[in-house]
């Protein structure tokens, strides 16, 4: 009966484990990205509904999306700007303003692509950290609990059945 307690015990903490993996994963990764106009921040707040914020800090503007599928505020904070680019988009300008919008687009989805598997891997290193810590003769054998790792891991990723791409059209606020 002890031998169970203490296996579970070490089941839950090495599941414990890869959750605070993928919360520090989360919390902590970012990605800076060129764009046409200008260079970007790319970050994420954990807890919150899933949304984009754009932030221009020059100006103190920003505006929010609902354009993500995670449980987390995606962060864009734009960090330097070439005028000309953006004269042209802010003008109006069809081709412009599309192309700005593709560009937005493609570089929130190599972002949350790139964040989903950092965080995959944070979750499954944490989780096999416990694991190894936890070996010995009196809890779960170590090949269990690094099962365990992975599959919290993988569950945390969400697999193919989580899109990592934005939810639609970057269009109005």
């Amino acid at each position: 009966m002890a031998h169970r307690v203490r296996s579970s015990l070490a089941i839950v903490a090495v599941l414990l484990a890869t959750v605070a993996g993928a919360v520090l994963a989360l919390e902590t990764y970012t990605q800076e990205r060129s764009l046409s106009v200008g260079t970007v921040d790319l970050n994420v707040d954990v807890g919150h509904r899933g949304a984009l914020d754009l932030y221009v800090p020059l100006v103190d503007w920003g505006v929010r999306f609902d354009a993500v599928r995670l449980p987390v505020r995606v962060k864009l904070d734009v960090r330097s700007v070439d005028r000309e680019a953006l004269a042209g988009a802010a003008g109006g300008e069809l081709p412009a303003v599309r192309e700005l919008r593709d560009e937005a687009t493609d570089a929130l989805t190599a972002y949350l692509r790139a964040l989903l598997v950092v965080v995959a891997l944070a979750s499954l290193l944490a989780g096999a950290l416990v694991a190894l810590a936890l070996r010995s003769g009196h809890v779960a054998p170590l090949r269990r609990l690094l099962v365990v790792a992975a599959a919290g891991g993988g569950r945390l990723h969400g697999g193919r059945d989580r899109p990592a791409s934005p939810a639609g059209e970057l269009r109005g606020p």
